[in-house]
């Protein structure tokens, strides 16, 4: 990550510039799965169930994202 300051009449103003986010942004997730850290929802079906983000849920489904919004 990369960050740049500049001054136009005495205020700061800071641009951050994050070279390897898709990367990163990826690996965390990974993580997150794998440690099951912050799940906060079980998914059942059949005799199987799995432990879920909400928040991922929403964000790649819109089925989910109204189901869970209640």
């Amino acid at each position: 990550m990369a960050a740049s300051s500049s001054s136009s009449s005495g205020e700061q103003q800071y641009s951050l510039r994050w070279n390897d986010f898709h990367s990163s942004i990826l690996s965390s997730f990974r993580h997150l799965r794998d440690e099951e850290d912050f799940v906060d929802v079980t998914l059942a079906c059949d005799s199987s169930s799995f432990t879920a983000h909400k928040v991922v849920l929403s964000a790649c489904s819109p089925y989910f994202r109204r189901l869970l919004k209640v």
